[in-house]
């Protein structure tokens, strides 16, 4: 049985000395899967948003343990900033916002609005009726 070199998991029959969970932590936010484990630990494995039980040691279950990290801070700095361990779920919305709030003007939008007016008499008085029946 060959061994990861850094947290000592089965690599199975793959080549190479890391295991696949250790690899992408190192080379992309420059952590291990011991690293990893211990930030999960802090968090009771459970998802830093919505605190839903984060599997990583049950067999035939994905590893649904996501580290989640700022872009923006990694573009400006070139340093990965890990903000916590998400489930799956919580790390595909929060991608999605982060998207959205990437387009020019979205902040100003989202902040925007007006109240609905100019009724006509007509409107006021089907508002007030149907206000009326339903009291």
């Amino acid at each position: 049985m060959i061994t990861c070199k850094f947290c000592d998991g089965d690599i199975g029959t793959g080549k190479g000395y890391i295991c696949r969970t250790c690899k992408e932590a190192r080379t992309r936010y420059g952590m291990t899967k011991v690293d990893r484990d211990s930030m999960l630990e802090e968090q009771n494995h459970k998802c830093a948003l919505c605190s839903k039980e984060i599997q990583t040691h049950t067999r035939r279950k994905a590893d649904t343990a996501n580290i989640d990290h700022c872009h923006d801070t990694e573009r400006r700095t070139g340093r990965a900033w890990i903000r916590g361990l998400l489930c799956m779920a919580c790390n595909k919305d929060l991608g999605g916002y982060e998207r959205l709030m990437a387009v020019p003007g979205m902040k100003e939008y989202l902040a925007g609005g007006q109240e609905f007016g100019n009724y006509t008499p007509k409107r006021v008085n089907n508002i007030r009726n149907l206000s009326n029946d339903t009291i």
